[in-house]
C-alpha cells in the first residue's frame, strides 16, 4: 500500500515492519474499546443515581435519554450497556428496595414515560429500543434461573401495562410474548406465574369465546394452590357473560384474601345491573354470612 507521508512518519518509528493501515486499524479498535467502555461508566453511573433512596425518578430518566441522544449513532453500544446494567437486576430474585427502584426506573425508559411527545425520528428510535428489550427478555424468560423469570416476567409485565396505545410492537414479537408468558403462567414458582398472569392481560381478547389466554386465567383462577396467582387471575381476566360466574365462585374461596378480593372485583369491575337478581342475592347473602370480618366488610362496600 502507499501511503501519505504524514501518515508513514507518524506510525513507522511506533511500529517497525507493520503497514500505516493495519496500525490505523488498531488505533481505531482501541479508540472504539476506549469509547465503549466510557459509554459503559456512565450508564452505571445512571443507574447507581436511579437505586439511590431520595433518589428523583424523573432526574435519573432525564440523564439516561441524555446518555442516549448522545450515543445515537452507536445504538448497539448502547444497547450493549444497557443490557449489561439490567441484567444485575434480574438475578436478584429477593424483593430489595434498591433493585425495586431500579426496575421502575427500567420499566419507565423502556415505556417512554419521560418523553411529552415524540417527534417521528423520537418515535422510531423509541420503538426500535422498545423491540429490542422486550425480545432480549422474552428470551431470558424460559433460563433455569428462578430469578431470571421472575424478574423477566415481571419488567415485560409492567412495561407492556405502562406503555402508550402508540407503541409499536412487531407482530412476531407480540406472538414471541404471548406464548413466553403463557408457558411461565404454569411455572413452578408462584411469584413466577403471578407477573405471566399480569403480562398477559393486554394480550387478551374478552370478545373471543376461545380465547387461550382467558382459558389460562380461569384455569389459575380456579385450580391454582396459590391463593396470591388465584388473585392475581382475578384481578386481570376480562370480565363478560362468559367470565363473570367464574368470578362470583370465587367468593366460596379457601382462602379469605381470594373471597375478599373477589368482592372488590366485582364491586370494580360490574355494573350491578348486569348482574341478575339471582347472582345479586348470591353475593349479598354470602357475603354477609362470611366468617371473615373482611370480607364482610368488603361485600358491605360493594
Amino acid at each position: 500500500f502507499s501511503s501519505p507521508p504524514s501518515l508513514v512518519s507518524t506510525f513507522r518509528p511506533a511500529v517497525k515492519g507493520c503497514c500505516w493501515l493495519c496500525v490505523c486499524v488498531v488505533q481505531c479498535f482501541e479508540a472504539g474499546k476506549k469509547m465503549a467502555a466510557e459509554l459503559q461508566a456512565e450508564m452505571a453511573a445512571v443507574f447507581d443515581q436511579a437505586q439511590r433512596p431520595h433518589a428523583s425518578l424523573n432526574s435519573a430518566l432525564k440523564t439516561l435519554r441524555d446518555l442516549a441522544r448522545r450515543s445515537s449513532k452507536r445504538a448497539d453500544e448502547f444497547n450493549a450497556a444497557f443490557t449489561r446494567m439490567m441484567d444485575k437486576l434480574l438475578v436478584v430474585f429477593k424483593r430489595e428496595d434498591a433493585v425495586e427502584k431500579c426496575i421502575t426506573f427500567v420499566v419507565e425508559y423502556i415505556a417512554g414515560k419521560d418523553y411529552t411527545e415524540r417527534n417521528a425520528k423520537q418515535n422510531e428510535e423509541f420503538n426500535s429500543f422498545l423491540n429490542f428489550v422486550c425480545e432480549y427478555l422474552t428470551s431470558l424468560s424460559g433460563v433455569k434461573d428462578k430469578a431470571v423469570r421472575f424478574r423477566t416476567c415481571q419488567i415485560i409485565s409492567r412495561v407492556l401495562n405502562a406503555l402508550d396505545e402508540d407503541a409499536e410492537i412487531e407482530d412476531d414479537l407480540w406472538e414471541s410474548i404471548n406464548k413466553a408468558m403463557m408457558i411461565r403462567a404454569q411455572d413452578k414458582i408462584p411469584v413466577v406465574r403471578v407477573q405471566a398472569i399480569n403480562a398477559l392481560s393486554r394480550l387478551q381478547d374478552p370478545e373471543d369465546a376461545e380465547c387461550p389466554i382467558i382459558a389460562e386465567y380461569l384455569q389459575r383462577m380456579t385450580s391454582d394452590s396459590s391463593p396470591e396467582v388465584r388473585r392475581a387471575a382475578l384481578s386481570q381476566i376480562a370480565l363478560n357473560k362468559a367470565t363473570l360466574p367464574k368470578v362470583i365462585d370465587r367468593i366460596r374461596d379457601s382462602k379469605d384474601v381470594v373471597r375478599k378480593h373477589a368482592f372488590s372485583v366485582i364491586a370494580e369491575k360490574v355494573d350491578i345491573k348486569a348482574m341478575s337478581i339471582a347472582q345479586r342475592m348470591r353475593l349479598l347473602r354470602e357475603g354477609l354470612e362470611d366468617r371473615c370480618a373482611e370480607v364482610h366488610a368488603a361485600c358491605v362496600d360493594m
